[in-house]
């Protein structure tokens, strides 16, 4: 079904939050690997509200809207926003929890994709909403990716390596040093969730970000054994494959969590 182009993103979304009972949603500026940059499919927050810095948050609901930001921001984000329809609120002066607690009724549920929000953060989030005895609600989908009509897609380039004269150290002995240091600390794995840690352990590239040449993938490595890298493996040239196969294999994203409950279930401890 086309959607109609005078239909400002804004409204998009709260037709979108009709849809699943939501009566808000809170809108991040980070991606699933909370990096600074990311990538143009996740520009969630410029689509909603026009605005291009590198952090901010907003929170939506039927009838207001606002932007939150820091200093960096104060003219910028009321040069990008539309501010009859998001009120610019400064972070710290004015944060998302009191916005929460001052706007949101008894019964009122606010919805978030966990994914994009730190476990930190959403405890925050969740005792403001309680505080108030509204609900923040973890939802499957993001509403946005369901009305964004023309949003990118995922990254889809190819990973290269990066020569060791380069890297300083090859993949086989950073992942040597690594399990020397689980060892150390009594752990069986380590889970990386930053792209920029496993592209290093690694010796992989890629150009799934602006200006930072890192692969956006996670990876779980155990003191024993083969690591995994989750991502894409359509992604990974054969060169690339050939060298990482005696210490890593490929796994798709969506088996993550599965491959964590299993150590878990093993009381095997992860850092």
């Amino acid at each position: 079904m086309a959607i109609s182009k005078s239909i400002s993103p804004v409204e998009l979304l709260r037709a979108a939050l009709k849809k699943q009972k939501l009566d808000g949603f809170l809108v991040p500026r980070q991606d699933e690997f909370q990096g600074e940059y990311v990538a143009a499919y996740a520009e969630r927050l410029k689509w909603l509200t026009g605005f291009a810095g590198s952090w901010g948050v907003a929170i939506v609901l039927a009838k207001k809207a606002a932007i939150f930001v820091d200093g960096r921001y104060t003219s910028q984000v009321r040069n990008q926003v539309d501010v009859k329809s998001v009120t610019p609120q400064h972070l710290i002066d004015e944060p998302p929890t009191a916005w929460i607690k001052a706007n949101l009724k008894k019964g009122m549920r606010l919805g978030f994709e966990p994914a994009l929000t730190t476990i930190t953060d959403a405890r925050r989030y969740q005792a403001a909403c309680e505080a108030v005895g509204a609900k923040f609600v973890a939802v499957a989908r993001n509403p946005i990716d369901e009305v964004w009509a023309d949003q990118p897609q995922r990254p889809d380039t190819m990973l290269n390596l990066q020569a060791e004269r380069f890297a300083g150290k090859s993949a086989k002995q950073k992942l040597a040093d690594l399990a020397k240091a689980l060892t150390t600390q009594n752990a069986d794995a380590v889970f990386l969730a930053e792209p920029s840690s496993v592209s290093w352990l690694f010796n992989i590239r890629g150009n799934d970000v602006p200006f930072t040449p890192v692969a956006l993938a996670y990876a779980l490595v155990p003191a024993k054994g083969k690591a995994t890298i989750f991502m894409d493996e359509a992604r990974v040239p054969k060169e690339v494959k050939s060298a990482l196969k005696p210490y890593a294999e490929f796994a798709k994203p969506n088996s993550m969590a599965k491959a964590l409950k299993a150590l878990a279930s093993k009381k095997k401890t992860v850092l």
